[in-house]
């Protein structure tokens, strides 16, 4: 972590402890919750747009993407450009889901 995030994190948690004191911890829940859902919504639309990328190799090469990855890691898809794009792409998608993920179970607590 970089100093000038650390001092950001610091701050941010300096913020949520005042709030908290001050017996605001309703708002603060009410407004931490529409972040989320705003960074939720983000995710989502580029989860979307990866998986319609994900679509245009699955269609070309007649193999989900889920499959295909599976099989790229264990190297048995070769190094053609078109593979490790794809490959990329997917990692995207796992990278996405996993943000999704943590914060749907963010606002459910």
């Amino acid at each position: 972590m970089t100093t000038k995030s650390h001092t950001t994190n610091k701050n941010i948690k300096q913020k949520i402890l005042i709030l908290q004191e001050l017996g605001a911890d309703h708002i603060l829940d009410n407004s931490l919750n529409k972040i989320i859902e705003f960074q939720l919504a983000k995710y989502k639309q580029f989860r979307k747009e990866v998986r319609a990328e994900l679509k245009k190799f699955e269609n070309t090469y007649n193999i989900k993407s889920k499959a295909f990855f599976d099989r790229f890691q264990k190297g048995e898809m070769g190094d053609k450009t078109d593979y490790i794009e794809w490959a990329s792409i997917y990692e995207n998608l796992e990278y996405y889901d996993d943000k999704i993920a943590t914060l749907e179970d963010a606002v459910k607590k």
